[in-house]
């Protein structure tokens, strides 16, 4: 059940962005993309990671391929 709430909120918000996108409201939906993918997914990544015992800061998130190291903690 725990896995099942995670990908619903990772990736519930996406597709009613998508949603949105479409709807040609393209700025509005720019915007939200940006959001998700630079504020709301690493947030919702490092929850995951802090309930599976991972301790790492942050801004460690942002570097490139780090979300790939925990690829099977996060997703699997």
């Amino acid at each position: 059940m725990n896995r099942l709430f995670f990908y619903l909120k990772a990736f519930l918000p996406l597709c009613i962005i998508i949603f949105i996108f479409l709807e040609e409201y393209t700025i509005l939906g720019s915007i939200l993309i940006l959001l998700y993918s630079f504020i709301y997914r690493p947030l919702i990544d490092y929850q995951r990671l802090r309930e599976k015992g991972v301790v790492l800061p942050f801004g460690k998130l942002y570097l490139p391929l780090v979300r790939l190291k925990y690829f099977k903690m996060l997703y699997l």
